[in-house]
């Protein structure tokens, strides 16, 4: 199919300049594609979700669990797809579906308010049922396939720089993600909800576009190398073979047999737990803490420049220090972040709960580019990572639910918090018994 085709619509191998740096903000186009699906771009409507559906803040949560459930069991399918048809078709063909799954939401509005019109009773299990599939397509195609095809680029592109570029890409993130929030709320005060999941579609559509010109699955196809080196520089084959830098290959079904990944995955995965419970509640957390809206959506913002530094931070040491500390530091960091939130209505522990989750954030980021392809290598890094994925989908399904039944049961979040806490320190803990696999040439 020519459209897909490395060479179209131009040859990244022609280019008078490295495109490896070129992959950098493509990468970071599409982890930016995915905010519909994330936690922090649904956070906003939960609202305006119960209103329209007259459902209960835990029913919403029940919808949200389910789809974002659904979805990372799908996920562990994704990797044999990825690895068949490559991850530029993938991440288009996501686009384009999230697209019209964001134009159903602009009317979902209409819908619920029809189907509740006609029997309250007898509209129950479909409106559950509706928001289930919704946020199923909204959480598998943008936290998942886009999230995941975006992410992959920086372990399949980089190797010298990876935890450099991995910082960089997690800056960006960290101010984009933080500025959503109340950029959307800003949309929808003005707007309407509805409206405001109209606009998020269009630029969508739009960067979509971008991503098909620029993205490329890996720098092989292009007739490159890994750090953006040109095969045809070499006069032979064994030159070639003396500077290419490989590491330990793990397939797998070896690679989840190993502590390495369960640890990593475990901390990675608290955190997409807890983050994606308080942005969901976020409203409503700050309501119990006197709190206005704003105060508690600005939090983000705040969170973000801390968390942009320890990104670029703990990139740097990443190409030079075992990843375990920086793992060792974001337990740390969700410790204090977690038990500082149930306090947000107190200056000190505000600023405290925005110093825990930026560093935690922060170091989440490095990680989650870098640790998978460091540890386990890039031959079988789709199918690794869309495992791995599932798991953090799973944590952020069970987060939003886990949250509401603390609230429905304690009139608190408190219980959550504190056993989100414990668990960093268990996990910090087991993080000094990671041994790194050792690079081969």
């Amino acid at each position: 199919m020519k459209l897909m085709d490395p060479h179209f619509p131009f040859s990244p191998r022609q280019l008078k300049f490295n495109y490896c740096y070129m992959i950098l903000p493509v990468a970071i186009l599409g982890m930016m594609a995915s905010i519909p699906g994330q936690t922090i771009g649904v956070s906003v409507f939960t609202d305006p979700l119960i209103e329209v559906s007259h459902l209960s803040r835990v029913e919403l949560a029940i919808c949200y669990f389910l789809g974002t459930f659904i979805s990372s069991l799908y996920l562990k399918k994704i990797g044999p797809i990825y690895d068949r048809v490559g991850g530029r078709k993938l991440i288009v063909g996501a686009g384009l579906s999230l697209v019209l799954v964001l134009f159903h939401f602009g009317y979902l509005g209409q819908e619920l308010t029809y189907i509740n019109n006609i029997d309250r009773f007898h509209a129950f299990p479909i409106v559950m049922l509706i928001l289930t599939v919704s946020f199923f397509l909204l959480r598998f195609l943008g936290q998942g396939v886009i999230m995941l095809t975006s992410r992959n680029l920086l372990g399949k592109w980089f190797y010298k720089k990876r935890g450099l570029m991995s910082a960089i890409s997690g800056l960006s993130i960290a101010v984009g993600f933080s500025n959503v929030p109340p950029m959307l709320n800003n949309i929808i005060s003005v707007q309407g909800w509805e409206r405001a999941y109209m606009l998020i579609a269009s630029a969508l559509l739009i960067a979509t576009f971008v991503l098909w010109i620029f993205y490329r699955d890996n720098p092989e196809e292009c007739g490159l190398f890994i750090d953006g080196e040109k095969i045809s520089d070499h006069s032979n084959e064994s030159d070639l073979k003396k500077d290419v830098i490989l590491t330990t290959h793990v397939e797998l079904q070896d690679a989840i047999k190993t502590k390495t990944f369960w640890i990593i995955t475990s901390g990675l995965s608290l955190h997409a737990l807890a983050i994606t419970a308080i942005s969901f509640h976020i409203i409503d957390l700050s309501k119990m803490a006197n709190l206005a809206p704003d105060v508690a959506v600005n939090i983000f913002f705040p969170m973000a420049i801390v968390a942009g530094i320890v990104d670029l931070l703990s990139g740097w040491a990443a190409d030079k220090y075992p990843l375990k500390w920086i793992l060792i530091l974001m337990m740390m960091g969700a410790c204090l972040g977690y038990t500082s939130a149930n306090f947000l209505s107190h200056d000190g522990y505000y600023t405290l709960t925005i110093l825990g989750l930026g560093v935690t954030t922060g170091c989440f980021g490095t990680l989650s580019n870098v640790a998978m392809p460091h540890y386990f290598g890039t031959k079988f890094l789709n199918q690794i990572s869309s495992y791995f994925l599932s798991y953090l989908v799973f944590a952020t399904s069970l987060g939003p639910i886990m949250f509401a039944l603390s609230k429905f049961i304690w009139n608190s979040y408190a219980p959550s918090l504190y056993l989100c806490s414990l668990f960093a320190i268990i996990i910090g803990f087991y993080s000094f018994s990671i041994v790194t696999i050792r690079k081969t040439t």
